[in-house]
């Protein structure tokens, strides 16, 4: 983490989504018997660097929605977080954003590649841009919307979305220790109660150290937080730091991948 400075990014462009008690939940689609998983599974994707903007939400999504395209397709650059974080609901035109908002928006209008809406904003200018070309940036963004999204709670649940899809979106209370991971990229101890803000991350994989398993997290301060831009923390210490529902994006194509398990 040599050259990481904490005092460029800061928490709190993530609010704590309204609970909703029609959210489907992941376990109505997963096989009865566990699949074996491999030991080690650590996707490599590109690292966004959001630095003050208020855009973490956006670049969870555009991380998992990228690893899930990549499997697909032969999709070569990486989403853009900007292209979602301008393009909001009416009612919600303040700076933070709600994961159970971005799965809504990335079912109803998608997210277009990083080459069509570059860069990183606050709220008022991403949306003066991306109004500039509005009807062509929503047209592109039908290449890559979702078909559904499910939340998650156990850890078969969230090594299958990230195996078989493309991750799962969280939101995470942020306190001190979470800006200074160890040399591993491991944050080793359970949250302190002590929250400067939410933050919105993304689970992708998942490797084994010292005989533990740690969850892969996809930040987006940028390459020189912890290890090359990702976090590691065991189930334990992660459901400490949770401030949100854990959610599933889902693709039709995956979810058939995921549904053949169970024939």
């Amino acid at each position: 983490m040599i050259g990481f400075d904490p005092k460029m990014y800061k928490a709190g462009g993530l609010l704590k989504s309204p609970v909703d008690t029609r959210d489907w939940e992941i376990k109505e689609i997963l096989p009865l018997m566990a699949v074996e998983f491999p030991d080690n599974y650590q996707p490599d994707i590109p690292t966004f660097d959001q630095k003050d903007s208020n855009e973490c939400a956006a670049c969870a999504f555009a991380a998992i929605d990228y690893t899930l395209n990549k499997k697909l397709s032969d999709l070569s650059e990486p989403l853009s977080p900007s292209s979602m974080y301008a393009n909001r609901f009416p009612n919600e035109l303040f700076e933070g954003m709600y994961i159970r908002s971005v799965m809504k928006k990335a079912v109803s209008d998608g997210i277009v590649r990083w080459s069509d809406f570059p860069g990183f904003y606050t709220l008022k200018e991403a949306i003066r841009l991306f109004n500039q070309n509005r009807d062509q940036l929503l047209e592109k963004c039908k290449e890559f919307t979702i078909d559904s999204f499910y939340t998650c709670s156990t850890e078969y649940e969230i090594m299958s979305a990230c195996y078989f899809g493309g991750g799962v979106e969280i939101g995470i209370n942020v306190d001190q220790q979470y800006y200074h991971p160890d040399q591993n990229g491991s944050i080793n101890m359970r949250y302190s109660g002590k929250s400067l803000g939410g933050h919105g991350n993304a689970i992708i994989g998942w490797r084994t150290r010292d005989s533990k398993q740690e969850y892969m997290i996809k930040n987006s301060w940028g390459e020189k937080y912890g290890e090359n831009g990702n976090l590691f923390m065991t189930f334990d210490v992660l459901k400490s730091y949770l401030m949100d529902d854990m959610f599933v994006p889902v693709d039709n194509t995956s979810l058939s991948t995921i549904k053949d398990l169970i024939k």
